[in-house]
């Protein structure tokens, strides 16, 4: 059975509650794909990538997963934030993933657009200038690797008030994202599986951004590498 760890901030924390609660009965905590993939999930607010790779690093010793998803990177933004150092710091997490834990297969997840309902000019340049250097920072980690294309519009309808969080709307959106993704790494192993005889130390992996919501309205393509 392929083993999926899901790891990330609030968002993934705010998903996970979700599913728990049983509060849309279209999601499953299984994500609906038990045939192939046992996926576990661990979110907590605020989670940057250090406080990631410093406090969750148990999570994945113990599950021992072959696929990770990361949602990771958004909290790392700041006004004197360096795209180029969080994206590098997103690949190395998940080369790291690989050396230390053989993950076969890695996502890492756009960082998400934020919106802000208050008009005062200092909050607007600063969500503009989130919006900016989170785009920079995805656009770089797609030049990098493959990519999942999930977009879909009418965005802002997706989040809850706080311009930061996911509505109802926008939890289904990425419940089916995320599943997505797993139900394509799962297949991609079990192919792997089937062709090779390469055991969990082999010497291949690959990683993927997975992008679900466009930023600052520009148009995102799909990438073959």
């Amino acid at each position: 059975m392929t083993i999926a760890l899901i790891l990330g901030h609030s968002l993934c924390k705010w998903l996970e509650r979700h599913l728990r609660l049983g509060s849309d009965h279209r999601l499953e905590p299984s994500f609906n794909i038990t045939e192939c993939c046992k996926a576990h999930m661990k979110g907590v607010g605020g989670r940057t990538i250090d406080k990631l790779m410093f406090h969750d690093m148990h999570q994945v010793h113990a599950k021992r997963p072959d696929i990770v998803i990361l949602m990771i990177g958004d909290n790392d933004v700041n006004a004197d934030t360096s795209p180029e150092a969080i994206a590098h710091k997103m690949v190395v997490l998940a080369t790291f993933l690989y050396r230390k834990y053989k993950v076969r297969h890695i996502v890492l997840c756009q960082l998400m657009p934020r919106f802000s309902e208050n008009k005062e000019v200092a909050d607007e340049i600063c969500k503009e200038t989130y919006c900016k250097l989170a785009k920079e920072i995805n656009d770089i980690v797609r030049a990098k690797v493959a990519a999942y294309d999930y977009i879909t519009p009418q965005v802002r309808k997706k989040f809850r008030s706080d311009g930061i969080h996911l509505s109802p709307k926008g939890q289904w959106h990425l419940y089916k994202s995320i599943r997505g993704a797993l139900l394509n790494a799962s297949y991609k192993l079990q192919h792997e599986r089937a062709t090779t005889t390469q055991t969990r130390c082999g010497t291949e992996f690959s990683f993927f951004l997975l992008c679900y919501f466009q930023l600052l309205g520009s148009s995102v393509f799909g990438a073959t590498y």
